[in-house]
C-alpha cells in the first residue's frame, strides 16, 4: 500500500506516460481512453490540456528506447531552436539496431561509432555540429543546411569555425555537403561582420546568397 500510494503521489500527467503508469496511479482504460487524455505516440499519453510540442514529443519517445539513445537529425535542430525543413516525425539515435523503435511519427537511426552528445532541456541530444553533419547526411539541401548552421550561430550554441572543423574531420556520409555548407557559413558570418556597419547589410543567408551569385566580395 504503500509503494502504490508513492506511485500515485510521483504521477504527473502533464508528463508523458504509459499505460502501466496509469493502471499503477489509479486510472482505469475507460478514464485514460476519455476526453481528459490524448495519445503521443503507441502507448504513451499525457494530459488533454498539454501542448504537443517537439519537446514532448523528445521527451515521450527518450522514455521507449535503450540508454545511450539520443535525440538527433531534425528533432534536435527543433531543440536547439532552428527550423529545418519538415521531417514528419521526432528523431531517435539509438546505440544499435536493437530496441529500434518501429511506430508512427518515430523514427529510428543507429550509428556504428559514437555520435557527439550533450544535455539539453533535461535530455540527451546530439551536440549543433554533430546535428548538422547527421543533417547532412541526410542530404537535406545546401540552402537548408546552412541557414540550419547559421540559426545554431546566431543563438551562440557554437561558432562557424567549429562547423568548419567538424565537417573537416567528418567522413561519413553526406561529408562533402557539410564541408561546403560550412564554408558558406564562415563566408556568410564573414561578410555580415564586413557589413555590419554599413548599409544596406544582409538580412538572411538567402538574400546574401542571392547578393554572392550575381556580384564578387
Amino acid at each position: 500500500m504503500v509503494v502504490e500510494a508513492r506511485n500515485r503521489d510521483a504521477f504527473d500527467p502533464r508528463e508523458p506516460f504509459s499505460r502501466a503508469e496509469a493502471r499503477a496511479a489509479g486510472l482505469s482504460a475507460e478514464m485514460l481512453l476519455s476526453k481528459r487524455f490524448q495519445k503521443i505516440f503507441w502507448d504513451v499519453y499525457v494530459s488533454r490540456d498539454v501542448p504537443i510540442t517537439p519537446l514532448l514529443r523528445a521527451k515521450a519517445v527518450i522514455r521507449l528506447v535503450p540508454n545511450g539513445s539520443y535525440i538527433s537529425h531534425h528533432t534536435a535542430a527543433e531543440l536547439w531552436g532552428v527550423a529545418p525543413p519538415p521531417g514528419g516525425a521526432t528523431h531517435i539515435t539509438l546505440p544499435s539496431a536493437c530496441g529500434r523503435q518501429v511506430r508512427r511519427g518515430v523514427c529510428s537511426h543507429y550509428r556504428t561509432r559514437p555520435g557527439q552528445t550533450t544535455l539539453r532541456k533535461g535530455l540527451p541530444i546530439s551536440t549543433p555540429e554533430q546535428t548538422f553533419l547527421d543533417l547532412a547526411g541526410m542530404a537535406i539541401g545546401l540552402v537548408d543546411l546552412v541557414v540550419v548552421a547559421d540559426g545554431m550561430i546566431k543563438a551562440g550554441h557554437t561558432s562557424p569555425e567549429q562547423f568548419v572543423d567538424a565537417a573537416a574531420q567528418w567522413s561519413g556520409k553526406g561529408c562533402r555537403l557539410a564541408r561546403r555548407a560550412a564554408l558558406l557559413a564562415r563566408s556568410y558570418w564573414r561578410a555580415k561582420v564586413w557589413t555590419r556597419h554599413r548599409r544596406p547589410g544582409f538580412a538572411c543567408f538567402s538574400c546574401w546568397l542571392d547578393f554572392r551569385s550575381h556580384v564578387s566580395i
